[in-house]
């Protein structure tokens, strides 16, 4: 998503500046005068340059969802029983271990302090917070429920580890695997086969062609290994910095969708996703416009965030939620068909929960389908290396045996 560097005036005529993402320009200037700001000079960040990949940059500033799941918990009982808002974070504050999560906290405590709202206060954390927990929490204070909102989030967030987990231990066997592959095969590569090739030179044996490929590979692997690890190093910041592009981002987020079984599972996590995160909002009380952008910032695939940032645009023109998902090719008949039972009965928020846990038991199927698959892949492709090298380091054996006799 673009992103503009804003400068403007808050409430108290006090010169403020920051970076806000947006889709175009008169979506970020819209979005900083709801929040009070008398805009006064926005210009589109055209700055892509290399920056570490996003799961270090998430691991570094951001707060870890597990963190804040706990911190919603904590937080909620506490406002329950009448515990102070800034006393009740400067308990959890003295408690937690998460160094993100205290920094954060603790800027709260001092814009609380200066003056400003809760809601504002996160707000201005949004960039190292999920950016739901910030429109809720601007939400509940309006209404005046912050606990419930916080009890809500707590929900939502621990749901939003669980499947986490789940689609992150999917890919713990073959990465494990496939690291411990990748070391035997460059050690026989590396340290073994030059050794036999020697002693079959010098025995006078006639090498089989997969020998002598094998050969080529190992010697070209031991002299130029520095350009296989530039290679891949390359690589990943060329991915990178496709991912810093409007265009590049779109381009690697269809391919991903269109990757067997990985694909479906992805569409159907940003499905539950994206029902989830909708309800909880509409059910503090966002207005709808505002949580769709919420949601279109929180879904990961910008192809399916384009198809909710259409939506937005019909639900905005007058469309009904349902009716403004009708042209999305991603979005399936079911979730538009419960979605417009809850429009008849006026309870959106609850069928876009029930969306949510439909997609979410999909995930738990989809997950044990790729692990079953990947698995023998991963066993027979590892399987195949090591018994192509083991064949070319048997068959000049026969030749040596028959030379000996």
């Amino acid at each position: 998503m673009p992103r503009f560097s804003y400068r403007a005036k808050d409430r108290q005529g006090r010169p403020v500046a920051g970076v806000i993402e947006a889709q175009n320009r008169d979506e970020a200037v819209t979005f900083l005068q709801r929040e009070g700001f008398l805009v006064t000079g926005l210009e589109l960040n055209r700055d892509i340059r290399l920056r570490l990949p996003l799961s270090l940059r998430v691991a570094r500033n951001r707060v870890r969802l597990k963190d804040v799941a706990v911190f919603c918990r904590q937080f909620a009982t506490m406002l329950q029983s009448g515990l102070p808002i800034v006393q009740a974070l400067r308990v959890i504050i003295e408690q937690t271990r998460s160094r993100a999560l205290k920094e954060v906290l603790q800027g709260v405590v001092q814009d609380l302090e200066g003056g400003e709202t809760l809601g504002r206060a996160f707000y201005r954390h949004r960039e190292r917070l999920p950016l739901v927990l910030v429109h809720m929490v601007r939400a509940g204070e309006v209404g005046g429920i912050l606990d419930d909102v916080f009890f809500r989030l707590a929900s939502y967030f621990e749901r939003e580890e669980q499947v986490n987990q789940k689609i992150r231990s999917v890919m713990v066997y073959p990465a494990v695997v496939s690291v411990v592959a990748f070391g035997v095969v460059a050690f026989l590569v590396v340290v073994v086969v030059p050794n036999y090739v020697v002693l079959f030179e010098q025995l006078g044996a006639s090498l089989p062609l997969p020998t002598r490929i094998l050969m080529g590979v190992s010697a070209f692997v031991g002299r130029f290994w520095y350009l296989l690890v530039a290679a891949a190093l390359g690589l990943l910041a060329g991915v990178n910095a496709l991912r810093q592009t409007e265009e590049g981002r779109r381009v690697l987020d269809r391919w991903v969708l269109k990757v067997p079984v990985y694909g479906d599972l992805i569409v159907k996590r940003a499905l539950a996703r994206f029902s989830r995160t909708l309800g909880a909002l509409l059910a503090s009380g966002v207005p709808i416009l505002e949580a769709m952008q919420a949601v279109e910032e929180v879904v990961d695939n910008h192809v399916i965030s384009r198809e909710i940032g259409r939506a937005r645009v019909r639900v905005r023109e007058g469309q009904g939620l349902a009716s403004s998902l009708q042209e999305s090719d991603l979005m399936p008949a079911i979730v538009r068909q419960m979605i417009s039972v809850g429009e008849s009965a006026g309870d959106v928020d609850g069928m876009l929960g029930k969306v949510a846990d439909f997609y979410e038991r999909e995930i738990n199927e989809s997950v044990g389908r790729l692990t079953s698959l990947l698995e023998p892949v991963v066993v027979v492709g590892l399987g195949a290396v090591v018994a192509l090298i083991l064949i070319s380091i048997i068959l000049p054996m026969f030749e040596v045996f028959s030379l000996i006799g």
